[in-house]
């Protein structure tokens, strides 16, 4: 009967070895699946996700890239000449009327517009949710006196 016993447990040790094998693979391919592609062997990929229709959700893009990693510099570059050309038609904007203007949450302009600051494109003026945005060498309008 030992022998019988040995047979027995080799077998569902088998069996559950194999179970746990598929179910782990099942569970790769739903997280990989939900993240856009995002995950896998443990090493980067490029976006999965293109821009075609405009801005979307940060949660979208930052899922298709991956969480912590670098934009492209083409959406750096973009994300720039939008903030410009919206300053340009509307100096002195604050940023929450530029995110309304352009179509982009608010922490996907901090960065582009502090490298427009750092590149004195920009000049901001003001603190906190009180600062203004003026391109470079656009002129403050200044209030008649009174």
């Amino acid at each position: 009967m030992p022998d019988m016993n040995t047979k027995i447990k080799v077998a569902v040790d088998d069996f559950i070895k194999t179970i746990s094998g598929l179910a782990l693979e099942a569970v790769n391919e739903a997280v990989t699946s939900a993240l856009g592609g995002a995950l896998g062997n443990g090493r980067r990929r490029g976006r999965t996700a293109t821009r075609a229709g405009g801005p979307t959700a940060i949660s979208k893009r930052g899922a298709a890239r991956g969480f912590g990693s670098k934009r492209p510099p083409e959406e750096m570059e973009t994300i720039k000449g939008a903030i410009l050309t919206f300053l340009q038609a509307n100096p002195g904007s604050r940023i929450e009327q530029i995110k309304s203007g352009i179509g982009y949450e608010t922490k996907e302009l901090s960065l582009p517009m502090k490298k427009l600051i750092a590149a004195k494109a920009v000049r901001a003026e003001g603190q906190k949710r009180a600062t203004t945005y003026y391109p470079s060498g656009g002129k403050r309008r200044k209030r008649a006196a009174a």
